[in-house]
């Protein structure tokens, strides 16, 4: 075969699957913003990010599902819908037992990236944890601990 349609074709296939993942995120993005738009009235979200990715939950162990969903922090609850599973978790600030950077959870680790780590009791008594790799992560943890603090449940 000529090198030429071997290299065109390689240059092709690298052209197709980066259009593929650049649209694809921009799918997520938009399903995200409808999901918080549906979700919340404006005005209420203090920090919001379209396409999150949630790391799981501690309880359910390191061979769960996990995922891309919308992550928002209101002043009563911090709140995760996943897109492609079924998962969503209303986490009410007065259940949230503390927030943390941390660099990996349930085995699962970005290198160079801290992960945003909340704790917080579930609907039943028990703790538990989840985690989410998301941008500026410190701000996160600033927001969600601002957000306790006035609402009387945090530091």
């Amino acid at each position: 075969m000529n090198p030429w349609a071997i290299g065109g074709a390689v240059a092709g296939g690298i052209g197709l699957v980066v259009a593929l993942l650049f649209g694809g995120n921009q799918w997520l993005v938009a399903k995200g913003r409808k999901a918080l738009a549906e979700r919340f009235p404006p005005g209420e979200l203090l920090l919001s990010a379209p396409s999150a990715n949630g790391l799981g939950l501690e309880s359910r162990g390191r061979w769960q599902v996990r995922g891309n969903g919308a992550l928002a922090v209101t002043p009563a609850e911090v709140w995760f819908q996943a897109f492609f599973y079924s998962l969503e978790l209303n986490l009410p600030l007065r259940n949230i037992r503390g927030v943390e950077l941390v660099d990996s959870h349930l085995g699962k680790m970005i290198i160079g990236r801290k992960l945003l780590k909340i704790y917080f009791i579930d609907a039943a008594g028990n703790a538990d944890s989840v985690a989410f790799l998301v941008r500026e992560p410190a701000h996160w943890q600033a927001v969600i601990e601002r957000a306790r603090a006035t609402a009387g449940t945090g530091p």
